[in-house]
Formats: structure tokens, C-alpha cells, sequence
């Protein structure tokens, strides 16, 4: 069973990263407050996918939210949604290409 972090840093921001028992959905960012929570009755799998998710949330809200929910309030969503579970094959399937990515400079 992986250890779920306690923080993750997306750009300059340092994220808290909450684990709570039971929520409404599988995670949220407060990008205001910089945390995302995510729901502790969920597969170690299911978590990675939900960090991976609410952490593009953090992302697209550093200079992309707004244009985003002009275009289409749920387009954000549907990008996280999308984008969350193939990055997370690309990370688990490529362990290669991701020590290149940390190492390149």
C-alpha cells in the first residue's frame, strides 16, 4: 500500500494534500488555498489518478481557468478527466523517459 504525499508542488505552489475518510466525489482542489483533498476510500490506483487529476486542476488555474470556464464551464473538467489517467500510463509505463525528464536540463 503506497503512502499517499502529504505534499505536491505544482509550479511555484506547494500543495497540502488532505486524505479524508469519505467525500461527495474522489477529489477537489482549492486552488485559493492551495490543497486538494481526496477521498481515503478509494484504491491506491484510484487515489494516483485523483492526485493526478486535482494536481491538473492546480495547473490549468495558473493562467488557464478563466479562459477555460469562458469557453465551457465543464471543459476544464472533461481536459482533467482526459488528460489525468493517460499521463498516469505514460508515468507508470515509461519509467525510462520519466528518469530522462527529471534528469535533462
Amino acid at each position: 500500500m503506497a503512502t499517499t504525499p502529504r505534499k505536491i508542488k505544482i509550479a511555484p505552489y506547494i500543495y497540502t494534500v488532505q486524505e479524508v475518510p469519505k467525500l461527495p466525489d474522489a477529489g477537489s482542489c482549492e486552488t485559493d488555498y492551495e490543497t486538494i483533498t481526496v477521498s481515503g476510500n478509494q484504491t491506491d490506483t484510484q487515489k494516483a489518478d485523483t492526485l493526478l487529476h486535482e494536481s491538473l486542476h492546480g495547473v490549468f488555474n495558473q493562467g488557464l481557468g478563466d479562459q477555460l470556464k469562458e469557453l465551457d464551464k465543464g471543459l476544464e473538467e472533461t481536459l482533467c478527466a482526459f488528460l489525468a489517467p493517460r499521463l498516469l500510463a505514460i508515468i507508470r509505463d515509461n519509467p525510462g523517459l520519466i528518469e530522462f525528464l527529471k534528469e535533462a536540463k
